[in-house]
């Protein structure tokens, strides 16, 4: 190699040692600061910066200083420039390169070659320095510094703690949706055909799929909260408080009669085992056996007779009340009334049946009168043997009719019942959510109880003496967490009246207190009082008698 180019060789690799340098540090500079700002946004947050970001950070700081070196490497011809300014050589080291790169040789130019050579000969290119940048090598320490201890910023406790509530809510909802599927299946296998058709495990599936993962306790609270509401709504769609009542009504009824299959019937029914019930009405139809006399048939007759008019009247007591409780209830609001219409339309069909099992067997007991009295006098009369079948099958028929319909009943009760148990899960479900108690969905588990002694305690107990079996409670009563919910009570058997003196008194009382007012001119007020005053005195006390010729 010749001697310039050896020398431009040393000056370029010192050149390259100083840009490199400074290229790492801008590097540096620059990757600091971008990671200072993502570890300050963590650290306000109250978050720990994830390690990650600190590889990140590092490896594209060296990349990026490499690339910067390598982008930034000094060229011969810049180093000739460097060194004639460095060493005051005053371009001959550019001028001698130029000369070779025309190809210009011979006399002046192999002088010039020449006293370039010489020039250089002396020349040391460790002369140059290395020159550290100061301010930008101290800005890449602080930043690196700074990094540096933002590594040690841990998360805040309550963020750990709300980060484990989340992911407690999360998994919760997804064992609470698990769980309810589970039930549902569970329903569908037991349940036969009416109590399926009650359940409409359908819908409550849809229900159950509405419930999302969500790491929101409150969006959770309230997912389970329209659960609960949606599951008691398709519960008191089932409601048959009145058929219940007039079956209990009519087991009242029939536990007067001396027939042990009636008395048998009533206890049914007002224990509400209507399944049973219906088991017990398919026993009292008439049995057609060859060879049996009128004479028992009119007793079974009339055994059958007597309970259909013990049920009968319970019907018909039971629609007196509905009758008094509707002119007592005339002032309720339009939708209520609305309400009640359509749910007793549907309810007056079993009261419809009773009373048709009266009259059937009422026909049914008559035409085997008619036949037993025809039978006395050794006459048969087709007709009213024909009769008598006809009435027997109207009577079945009817037996089979309210049997299915108290199946029903059973049914509808089995599933409301269900699904009250359901309503009353999602409730609970919303206790666990807020940690107030367990699973409802967890199943008892565990080892037996063990046998454990204590020598050093009194077996008994002094009420007086603190003798160390007692604890001292301490805490302020209400002061501590409580939870609030919703449960669905057993049906019952009252019977609510709204009284027309109540509303005529809370009328007044909403009246006065609005002309009690402020902004009611006082003219106004004693307007309306007067008219008040001699309204009430115009109106009879209770009790007295009416002024005569009053209608």
């Amino acid at each position: 190699m010749k001697p310039v180019d050896s020398f431009l060789n040393s000056v370029r690799h010192r050149m390259n040692k100083n840009r490199a340098c400074r290229a790492l540090l801008w590097a540096a500079v620059i990757g600091g600061a971008v990671l200072l700002t993502v570890s300050l946004i963590y650290v306000f947050k109250g978050y720990e910066v994830p390690r990650y970001w600190y590889a990140v950070a590092g490896g594209a700081t060296v990349l990026g200083g490499i690339a910067g070196a390598v982008a930034r490497r000094a060229s011969i011809t810049e180093a000739s420039q460097f060194a004639d300014g460095f060493f005051g050589l005053k371009d001959t080291i550019v001028s001698q390169r130029r000369f070779e790169s025309e190809h210009k040789e011979g006399g002046y130019y192999d002088l010039q070659a020449g006293a370039t050579a010489e020039a250089i000969r002396p020349l040391k290119a460790a002369k140059v320095p290395f020159e550290w940048p100061k301010k930008l090598g101290a800005a890449a320490c602080v930043l690196t510094m700074a990094c540096g201890l933002t590594a040690f910023k841990s998360t805040d406790q309550q963020i750990l703690d709300r980060i484990k509530q989340e992911k407690l809510t999360e998994s919760q909802m997804e064992e609470i949706k698990n769980a309810f599927e589970e039930m549902i299946k569970e329903l569908e296998k037991t349940a036969d055909d009416e109590e399926k058709k009650a359940l409409n495990p359908d819908e409550l599936k849809k229900y159950v799929k509405d419930l999302e993962a969500t790491k929101d306790l409150a969006e959770a609270m309230r997912q389970l909260a329209d659960l609960e509401r949606k599951i008691d709504k398709a519960a008191q769609a089932l409601d048959q408080k009145r058929d219940e009542q007039l079956m209990k009504k009519a087991g009242e009824e029939l536990e007067k009669e001396e027939d042990p299959q009636a008395r048998d019937l009533a206890k049914k029914l007002k224990n509400e085992q209507f399944k049973e019930a219906a088991k017990d009405l398919e026993k009292m139809k008439p049995e057609d056996k060859e060879g049996k006399k009128l004479s028992e048939k009119r007793k079974e007759a009339a055994k059958l007779k007597a309970a259909a008019k013990r049920m009968a009247a319970a019907a018909r007591a039971q629609k007196n009340n509905q009758s008094k409780n509707s002119k007592d209830g005339k002032q309720s609001d339009q939708k209520s009334m609305t309400a009640q219409m359509s749910k007793g339309a549907e309810q007056d069909e079993l009261s419809e049946e009773l009373e048709k099992l009266e009259m059937e067997a009422d026909e049914y007991d008559a035409s085997l009168e008619d036949l037993e009295n025809l039978e006395k006098l050794g006459k048969i009369d087709p007709s009213k043997l024909g009769k008598c079948e006809k009435c027997e099958g109207d009577l079945k028929g009817r037996l089979d009719k309210l049997g299915k319909n108290l199946g029903k009943m059973a049914a509808k009760r089995s599933a409301k019942l269900k699904l009250l148990g359901m309503c009353k899960k999602a409730g609970q479900c919303q206790g666990m959510c807020q940690g107030q108690c367990q699973s409802p969905f967890a199943r008892p588990g565990g080892l037996k109880p063990g046998n454990g002694t204590l020598e050093n305690s009194r077996d008994e107990k002094d009420e007086l003496t603190d003798n160390g079996q007692t604890t001292q409670l301490k805490g302020q009563k209400g002061a501590g967490p409580s939870i609030t919910k919703v449960e669905a009570a057993d049906d019952g058997t009252g019977v609510s009246h709204r009284k027309a003196e109540a509303k005529e008194r809370t009328f007044k009382m909403q009246f006065e207190s609005f002309v009690q007012r402020e902004d009611v001119p006082e003219d106004v007020k004693d307007g309306v009082k007067q008219y008040f005053e001699s309204l009430h005195a115009a109106e009879p006390a209770k009790g007295a008698a009416p002024a005569e010729g009053a209608k």
